[in-house]
């Protein structure tokens, strides 16, 4: 009640304050006024009385001429007319804001004109005429007077209504004046009434807010204390996250106005988890997971988070990115109305998997051509050698010969893949030799040339800015490299056909890449690619491939392959620089 009391006292005061300065500054606007009126008055007195006096001059200079024919008389009379017309001007600007006295200004403007009209008459006759004066100017005399008599009389007019009006402006501007002291006496008490309660009531105020401020003072320790262990917590809580092994990401549901999901929208991401997505976190916070992510809409991972929100059951799963090939182990929780989500890479477990496969493959690929070499040739030479005696008995016609010719060429066919296998399945003694990898793809292009150009291959080559020589057995390097040479040939039209080959630096690898625009490569048929005897060429043996993966991996360096269907595929062979 008290508090109510003091600020309606304190808009009395205000009110009362503003009330009495609009009053004072409208007295002193109308005291300001009403000076300005009188010295406009006086102005307009002296301006009527210096017409007045001109065209007197002008009647007095004409008349002494008239008398005497002294041209000396006519002085005034030519300084009237010089004079009267800025005059006249002056007069009627001054009375244009006054319709009445305006009106009284042109009739005089019109009298005095026709004063000089009969003055220049009377003295166009003196010089003609040899009399003093005639009965002619006589005339112009008597007409002369009554004009000058009704000149006077609008004058005067003109006067006495001025000065009418300037004495009521004197009387306004002496009581205006006369207020002004009283309006600011009474203003300057009150401002002064109004100061001390304010002074005494800011007084009573800052002893509130010094024990107020003590108190925050206490309060903002005690505050400084949790923040502090609040901070701790946090700093603590972001370590833990940014050095995760694992991306961490949380996100909230968007709905609509019938509170379904609608989206969601990031709202944490450690370093990990920013990395995965290729965007820093300014980028990324607030934004939506379909407009950053709209492929999860069709590869169900927007329905999987859908369904750990709704049932509030955690999921679990493997993912492989399409945009670069990596493998992630993904976990789903829900945490409010929203959920969190942990990615595992699982990039280099899968690839030593898939490595460890591939070696398993070739081992008992090996055994089994130790296997069959041993199991296989002493028959198969036994084969051969009665296949020779046998031509030897037979008749020296063509009858039999394409029998034996059937024969011949299968078992050289069973010896060769017998070689070939056997080859595979031998530890690779290397050459390695320092060496520029464009030369060993240049030599192997040279080796291909022919057959691009009879498939009228489109061949760009770009290389890399001051690539490292590396350790390489150059020989072996070439076979591998025309294996995938050759197969992008063989996997792209004639004549529509484009080999692009490009290597470059990245994290400490040197990267080699063989890009066609050819045919493609089924998903499900990218992990047998390297597989021994798989192929899907007429009279292939599967085994090209298979010996550019051992060759890579005697070199310590890995491949991978990126393919679509009908758009082409991507070799990119990764050197581990020393």
């Amino acid at each position: 009640m008290r508090d109510i009391y003091t600020r309606l006292l304190f808009l009395g005061i205000i009110i009362i304050l503003l009330s009495i300065s609009l009053l004072t500054y409208r007295n002193l606007s109308n005291y300001i006024e009403e000076v300005r009126l009188v010295r406009h008055s006086s102005r307009v007195l002296i301006a009527v009385q210096a017409v007045l006096s001109s065209i007197k001059d002008a009647e007095t200079g004409h008349r002494g001429y008239q008398l005497t024919r002294d041209s000396n008389y006519l002085k005034p009379y030519f300084t009237s007319v010089k004079e009267l017309p800025g005059q006249i001007r002056k007069l009627d600007s001054l009375l244009s804001f006054n319709d009445k006295q305006s009106r009284k200004a042109d009739t005089l403007n019109g009298l005095i004109e026709n004063q000089f009209m009969i003055i220049s008459q009377i003295l166009a006759n003196a010089r003609g005429s040899s009399l003093y004066m005639d009965h002619y100017e006589i005339r112009l005399l008597a007409r002369g007077k009554k004009n000058m008599d009704q000149i006077r009389l609008v004058v005067g007019r003109i006067m006495q209504e001025e000065e009418k009006t300037f004495n009521n402006r004197i009387s306004e501007e002496v009581k205006y004046r006369n207020l002004a002291p009283i309006a600011l006496l009474v203003y300057t008490l009150i401002a002064l009434i109004g100061m001390t309660i304010l002074f005494v009531r800011v007084l009573q105020a800052l002893d509130k807010r010094r024990m107020a401020e003590e108190r925050i003072k206490e309060n903002v320790e005690a505050l400084k204390q949790e923040a502090d262990i609040l901070e701790f917590t946090q700093k603590t809580l972001r370590n833990i996250l940014n050095n995760s092994l694992d991306g961490i990401m949380a996100f909230k549901s968007v709905r609509d106005s019938n509170k379904e999901v609608m989206d969601f929208e990031w709202i944490m991401s450690n370093d990990i988890g920013l990395r995965l997505t290729g965007m820093s976190g300014q980028e990324l916070m607030g934004k939506r997971l379909l407009s950053i992510m709209p492929e999860s809409k069709n590869n169900g991972l927007f329905d999987i988070y859908l369904e750990v929100v709704a049932s509030g059951t955690p999921k679990r799963f493997e993912r492989l990115n399409e945009r670069n090939g990596s493998w992630t182990n993904v976990t789903v929780v829900k945490l409010e109305d929203g959920f969190v989500v942990t990615s595992s890479d699982l990039t280099t477990q899968k690839k030593a998997e898939r490595d460890m496969l591939i070696a398993e493959r070739l081992s008992m690929t090996g055994k089994m051509a130790r296997t069959i070499a041993h199991e296989v040739r002493n028959p198969l030479t036994s084969l051969n050698l009665a296949l020779e005696q046998l031509k030897e008995e037979m008749p020296k016609d063509d009858s039999f010969k394409i029998y034996t010719d059937v024969i011949e060429r299968n078992a050289n066919r069973i010896e060769q893949l017998i070689d070939e296998m056997l080859n595979l399945s031998k530890p690779k003694e290397l050459n390695l030799e320092l060496t520029a990898i464009a030369d060993v793809i240049q030599e192997t292009i040279a080796l291909t040339i022919d057959r691009m150009n009879l498939n009228q291959i489109k061949l760009e080559i770009s290389y890399g800015d001051e690539l490292p020589r590396i350790l390489l057995d150059k020989e072996k390097m070439k076979i591998a490299f025309l294996n995938i040479i050759i197969n992008a040939i063989e996997a792209m039209q004639p004549g529509k056909g484009i080999l692009k080959i490009e290597t470059k630096l990245k994290d400490g690898f040197e990267i080699v890449s063989m890009i066609d625009n050819g045919k493609g490569i089924a998903p499900e048929e990218i992990e047998k690619l390297f597989d021994p005897f798989y192929t899907d060429k007429q009279g292939g043996m599967g085994l090209g491939l298979t010996s550019t993966k051992n060759i890579l991996s005697s070199h310590s360096a890995t491949v991978e392959v990126r393919s679509a269907l009908e758009k082409g595929t991507t070799f990119s062979i990764y050197f581990k620089l020393a």
